[in-house]
């Protein structure tokens, strides 16, 4: 096929993120605004977080739960011929990284230099896999790499078998250098720099918090807050998400997050 090059720029176009990322302190209100989504798969990591919502969730204990997970909307992908749901949730993130560590010693063991790591004789005098093996042991810090990679890829996984996938996370402050000066600033709870290279892969990033009785998501740049947006309805914008009403019922807005 021959390349044709453009003579005009394109129009600007809004769009639905494929990646959002939405973080905050504690007991802001991400489940319930993700229980709320229509057609939205949660995946739970965190062990009977929804019990107190109606939502449509499956819950996974490990990183080979997610496979069987992945395998299982694969096949479902190709009964339909479309994408099993609108929405897939991942939900939260601390707990995902955590299970990606088998992963990431699987991939750090595929290498030439990784093949023999994590092996202990056992009573028989075989080598077998020590299950107490872990990158994050590598010196100067060279297993962080691995973890980086696969999270990331088991992201990855999820995402052609839904229109937008929502990753879920707390809050964690980071010390960053602006200007000759370090300053704090708050940020998604993943170890060193793959909270920078998730949320920069994202489309969007929001930050949500609690005043009085509405939960706010925002993807306002500046300050000490790592949030932002491409999409055009999202960018540098806030929006209550959540009000809980006189009679003690919570109002939950989800249209104008996804159009």
């Amino acid at each position: 096929m021959a390349i044709v090059l453009p003579t005009k720029k394109n129009k600007v176009v809004d769009y639905n993120p494929r990646l959002i990322v939405i973080y905050s302190k504690p007991k802001m209100g991400k489940s319930t605004f993700c229980a709320a989504l229509e057609d939205n798969l949660i995946i739970d990591l965190d062990k009977g977080g929804y019990r107190a919502l109606e939502a449509m969730v499956v819950e996974a204990n490990s990183f080979a739960e997610l496979r069987e997970i992945a395998l299982e909307l694969n096949k479902k992908k190709k009964e339909t011929d479309k994408v099993p749901y609108r929405f897939i949730t991942l939900d939260n993130s601390t707990h995902l990284e955590e299970y990606c560590l088998s992963y990431a010693l699987t991939l750090y063991r595929k290498t030439q230099q990784g093949k023999e790591f994590g092996l202990v004789k056992n009573e028989k005098g075989d080598y077998v896999l020590d299950p107490r093996a872990d990158v994050r042991q590598l010196p100067r810090g060279g297993g962080y790499l691995y973890v980086r990679e696969a999270v990331k890829k088991t992201i990855e996984m999820f995402v052609p078998y839904c229109e937008t996938l929502i990753l879920i996370g707390h809050v964690k402050d980071s010390l960053i250098n602006k200007d000759g000066k370090e300053m704090s600033e708050m940020s998604l709870d993943l170890s060193g720099r793959l909270a920078d290279i998730i949320c920069g892969d994202a489309d969007a990033v929001g930050f949500m918090r609690r005043e009085e009785n509405k939960s706010i998501l925002s993807f306002k740049t500046g300050g000490d807050i790592n949030r932002g947006a491409r999409p055009l309805h999202l960018r540098e914008k806030e929006f209550v998400i959540i009000e809980e009403q006189e009679d003690g019922k919570l109002k939950v807005n989800t249209k104008e997050i996804f159009i």
